[in-house]
């Protein structure tokens, strides 16, 4: 229990320590449309997105701590960028949305979101370096 609260927490920060700085980089480069730390609401709750990208990432990061404990130590930042640029990127282009948008736009999509989320899996690696080794020591049964 407390390892998933904290790969919560870490998968939480991460997006406004990572994922964030990485998207407004992007936007100011021209490369995405939309701007970073967006507070326009979203349904269903009518959040601000920074904050329902956030929960998301936090959700994210109990995924990544369960998946590298069950992939092993070795080369954990190649594992943690991939998850994030292409698991994750895989999730937002195959959601209904991404779906209902039509191929053409899914491509389009997948162009611009896999560089953010790119960040988004090392950011979350960095924040639990040591969590992972308690995950994948907790996930084990030592």
């Amino acid at each position: 229990m407390r390892h998933g609260v904290l790969a919560f927490i870490a998968g939480f920060l991460a997006v406004f320590s990572f994922h964030q700085p990485a998207l407004a980089l992007l936007h100011a480069a021209g490369v995405v449309p939309f701007p970073a730390f967006s507070l326009e609401p979203v349904a269903p709750l009518a959040v601000p997105s920074v904050v329902s990208s956030a929960f998301w990432g936090g959700i994210w990061g109990i995924v990544l701590v369960l998946a590298l404990a069950r992939m092993g130590k070795p080369l954990v930042w190649l594992k943690a960028a991939l998850f994030g640029g292409i698991a994750l990127t895989l999730v937002a282009g195959l959601s209904a949305q991404g779906l209902r948008a039509g191929l053409a736009a899914v491509c389009a999509a997948l162009r611009h979101r896999i560089h953010p989320q790119c960040a988004l899996g090392p950011g979350h690696a960095g924040l639990s370096a040591g969590l992972c080794t308690a995950g994948m020591t907790a996930a084990r049964g030592d």
